[in-house]
């Protein structure tokens, strides 16, 4: 069983997209701001506020399920 979450986020500074695997309801590298964080980006190391209310990666299905029809 896994209590974690990953999303595909887009740094609203630099553009670049990166994948965040976070645990609801908690926070180690970012500040909670409801559906947003405030955190640094990977890529270009700035802080900015991503909004978490994007789709999942494509990575973050569940084991067993497939994406191929």
């Amino acid at each position: 069983m896994t209590l974690s979450r990953t999303t595909r986020l887009t740094c609203p500074k630099c553009g670049s997209s990166f994948d965040y695997e976070f645990v609801p309801g908690a926070s180690f590298t970012a500040i909670r701001l409801g559906n947003s964080r405030y955190m640094r980006c990977p890529i270009c190391q700035r802080f900015s506020v991503f909004k978490l209310t994007g789709a999942p990666s494509p990575s973050s299905s569940p084991p067993g399920t497939t994406t191929d029809r």
